[in-house]
């Protein structure tokens, strides 16, 4: 194998790994979130009320119609 062959080779073995990484990142970040959820349903919250408190919705227009259409009740 020559040089030019093995610096590729390191670079995107390095691509690969932090490519994994991310992927692995984001794929425990979710499965928290939801068992966070889940455990929070459970016990008898609201469950969009829930979910927007994790920050689930890429639309944060979704917790604020809620929250709007269903106050609080303190």
């Amino acid at each position: 194998m020559s040089n030019d062959d093995k610096f590729w080779l390191a670079v995107w073995s390095i691509v690969a790994t932090c490519f994994i990484t991310l992927v692995l990142s984001i794929t425990a970040t979710m499965w928290s979130k939801r068992q966070h959820l889940n455990d929070m349903v459970t016990k008898g919250a609201d469950p969009i009320r829930a979910a927007c408190a994790l920050d689930m919705y890429d639309n944060a227009m979704m917790c604020v119609i809620h929250n709007v259409l269903q106050p609080t009740k303190e």
